[in-house]
């Protein structure tokens, strides 16, 4: 624990906890002038914490954290308003708990100090894949090249030079991989197949698996029977598995991709009134602690769940002198809502449900289909249901294995 001794390191770890305090201070902010909405409106888009916000004829009254107030100034700019500050009421008894118990606070946080330093050093290897003989001879070559627990996060090797070692020490590797989890190293191994040769690869045509206008063809192995702009049902053949001339056939396996214009006609229907969350400005936050996969319950530090609300989840991660710390704060921020409903237009509803269709569309040509053309063929609004019928032209590769034996030839 020598960087106990070091005024820096000290000095970095208090500046630290000012900033916890100063986060934990709250101020509130009376704004005079026509232009309070506005400030309000801007320190919301920057998704500022507000609490308590108040519009009494035209003074607005609001609580924000005193780390945040260089954000008020940014948002006040060139609006003409005038701003006063006062303390907020928790502040005071924050203030003053921390002073009665300043003995109780120092001893937690010079702990929290050789907590945190423990975390440069690793202190569990777990060596995962392989068999056991590998894990084990793995674990000594580590050791040897000084790879073992107990060892600052800094001494380590690289990932690269300590998979060079176990690459020329271990030849059944075939990969591996490092990961620094807090005091914990993890390392993967993975060993070569030594299987004997794999079984021939069955002889094939490649078929249509649907019916469409051939566009493009590409052999990697076979023999084309079909040319471009020639139209194809499902299951008929489009690269033969048999290659030379005729009476000197080899049977093969036909590989390669055949692109194809198809056609689809989707209908998709949605409600025309939609209903949806207007924010009333009221805001209070959720947190809990989470090491490693085991998470405390989540405390609110304000008050009590709203009745219609909507929820945001953020995780903070914590680094101390380049390392990352093995436990993180997850924040859930809850947001007062109220319900409204919304008309949609005509331009908002086919943007919707247009993009539903083509991702239905998409989804059945495994990802490698292209829309060429998008049509409303139909649209009709029905008991307040709007409904679309919308066509289809794509471009995707139709082309599927189909094994055959040789007594067969199909």
């Amino acid at each position: 624990m020598n960087m106990l001794l070091f005024p820096e390191t000290l000095k970095k770890y208090f500046l630290m906890v000012s900033m916890m305090i100063k986060k934990l201070l709250r101020v509130r902010v009376e704004i005079k002038g026509e232009n309070g909405s506005l400030i309000l409106s801007r320190l919301l888009i920057d998704r500022i914490h507000l609490k308590d916000i108040v519009n009494d004829s035209g003074n607005m009254t609001f609580v924000m954290h005193y780390s945040e107030l260089h954000k008020l100034r940014k948002a006040a700019r060139h609006t003409g308003c005038s701003i006063s500050l006062s303390r907020e009421g928790k502040n005071s008894e924050i203030l003053t708990s921390l002073k009665s118990n300043i003995s109780s606070v120092m001893a937690f946080f010079i702990s929290l100090i050789i907590f945190l330093n423990a975390f440069q050093y690793i202190w569990t290897i777990d060596i995962t894949g392989a068999n056991p003989e590998i894990r084990s001879e793995a674990a000594e070559v580590l050791t040897k090249n000084g790879v073992r627990t107990g060892i600052r996060h800094s001494d380590l090797l690289s990932n690269q030079e300590s998979a060079a070692i176990l690459y020329k020490e271990i030849e059944q590797l075939s990969w591996t991989d490092f990961e620094l989890k807090g005091s914990k190293l993890i390392v993967s191994l993975r060993e070569k197949d030594f299987l004997a040769d794999q079984e021939d690869e069955k002889n094939a045509h490649l078929v249509a698996s649907k019916t469409g206008t051939v566009h493009t063809i590409s052999v990697s192995s076979g023999t084309p029977v079909v040319k471009r702009d020639e139209v194809v049902s499902k299951g008929e053949i489009l690269v033969s598995g048999y290659i030379g001339r005729e009476g000197y056939e080899k049977a093969v396996t036909a590989k390669g991709t055949v692109k194809a214009l198809t056609w689809y006609t989707v209908n998709v229907s949605m409600p025309q009134i939609k209903k949806g969350n207007k924010f009333t400005g009221q805001t209070y936050n959720k947190y809990a602690l989470k090491i490693d996969s085991f998470t405390t319950p989540f405390v609110s530090l304000e008050r009590d769940e709203y009745n219609r609300q909507i929820r945001s989840t953020d995780e903070k991660r914590f680094t101390l002198f380049g390392y990352e710390l093995p436990f993180q704060i997850i924040k859930q921020e809850y947001k007062e809502v109220s319900e409204e409903e919304m008309t949609l237009t005509s331009d908002q509803y086919k943007e919707v449900l247009t993009t539903i269709a083509a991702k239905d569309v998409l989804s059945v040509t495994d990802g490698n289909g292209q829309i060429l053309e998008e049509k409303i063929l139909h649209e009709d609004i029905e008991n307040g249901k709007v409904k679309l019928t919308i066509f289809y032209q794509v471009i995707e590769n139709i082309a599927e294995t189909k094994p055959f034996t040789e007594e067969t030839r199909e």
